[in-house]
């Protein structure tokens, strides 16, 4: 396993709403922009991970002037929200409360926080994430090793004229990301396309080894008869091919039954049991933040990785395989030993216009 950390920036999407998405473009290893169809007009995020406080004026010129860029780049009707870990303390500063409101953690701007004001005033953006108001530990974003510095320094931007999108922006700190960083979440007011698309679910899919046994093949042929029948069905497959397919389906569903779908995946129990004792770990520590519950967060942190990473190999060693066992015997079993490895891996997002996956 390649314990090598490296930049990067991107989105994770759930499946169902792939067919909302227009287009994925990672512009660099700090910015990656996704374009959403909605209603009434599209919407773009444009995520961004800003150099740290300590790095030098070169490189955070270098990017702000290629975020400038891709935001400038992105032309149309179309609302666009900036967001993600920009490193920048926006401060309660009188000057700044008509672009960044009056609801920051934090008293003073940094350097980076002076600098995303600056991109924000010149966009014509509002930050959205410092202008609705919460408890103080529902701004924190980001918590030091030792949980003695707390900032708010991951932001979410959107155009001044459809801040009305944005409802509420706050962190959540229960969410077991295993990060440094806690979950912001921000809610929108608007409406995904292609909704005929989303609401459709899988196709059910039949128990086909079922209908080796032939008591089972001979009842199938039975109960399809039987609906024909019961349908007045003609031969003519033309002009009652919806009442040939309603008795088809009907029999398989009396004689075969659907396949079960079997949730193939690395996660096990083992994984589980490890995941809760990390979480209580770290919501224990979140809650008392001492150097005892801290000393407890460790361990458990670092033996959930090790399991997760241990189960992982042993998972996709033993689909391989399989997988090489039943490409000697069946080729169809041998496909879907393939096609369960990759149901389990990173599903990667195609846009219309580029094939870079995310």
């Amino acid at each position: 396993m390649d314990n090598t950390h490296h930049f990067g920036s991107g989105f994770a999407v759930h499946r169902i709403f792939e067919p909302c998405i227009k287009e994925f473009n990672p512009v660099s290893e700090r910015i990656s922009t996704l374009t959403i169809n909605t209603s009434p007009i599209n919407i773009c995020l444009i995520n961004g991970h800003a150099p740290t406080e300590v790095k030098d004026d070169n490189a955070k010129d270098i990017f702000y002037d290629e975020l400038t860029e891709t935001y400038e780049s992105i032309t149309g009707n179309v609302i666009k929200i900036v967001l993600g870990d920009f490193n920048a303390k926006c401060g309660r500063e009188p000057q700044y409360f008509p672009c960044i409101g009056k609801e920051s953690l934090h008293s003073n701007s940094n350097d980076n926080g002076q600098r995303l004001i600056a991109f924000a005033i010149s966009n014509g953006l509002t930050v959205s994430s410092t202008t609705f108001p919460h408890k103080n530990i529902h701004k924190v974003t980001w918590r030091s090793p030792d949980a003695k510095t707390l900032n708010q320094i991951d932001h979410v931007l959107i155009q001044t004229r459809y801040r009305s999108t944005i409802h509420d922006v706050r962190s959540h700190r229960g969410a077991d990301c295993d990060t440094d960083h806690y979950l912001v979440i921000a809610k929108l007011r608007s409406k995904l396309k292609s909704q005929s698309r989303l609401k459709q679910g899988k196709r059910a899919k039949l128990n086909l080894e079922l209908l080796k046994d032939e008591n089972v093949r001979k009842n199938y042929e039975n109960e399809v008869m039987k609906n024909l029948k019961e349908n007045n069905v003609q031969m003519d497959v033309d002009l009652d091919w919806e009442k040939v397919s309603n008795a088809v389906k009907k029999a398989a569903a009396t004689s075969i039954g659907e396949l079960k779908r079997s949730k193939n995946t690395w996660n096990n129990d083992v994984c589980r049991i490890v995941v809760d004792k990390r979480r209580k770990a770290i919501d224990n520590f979140i809650k008392h933040n001492s150097q005892i519950t801290k000393e407890v967060y460790i361990p458990e942190r670092k033996i959930c990785q090790g399991t997760l990473q241990r189960e992982k190999r042993k998972f996709f060693s033993n689909i391989l395989q399989i997988a090489e066992k039943d490409h000697t015997q069946e080729l169809e079993v041998f496909l879907e030993s393939l096609n369960s490895i990759s149901n389990s891996t990173l599903y990667g997002l195609q846009s219309e216009t580029k094939t870079d996956k995310c």
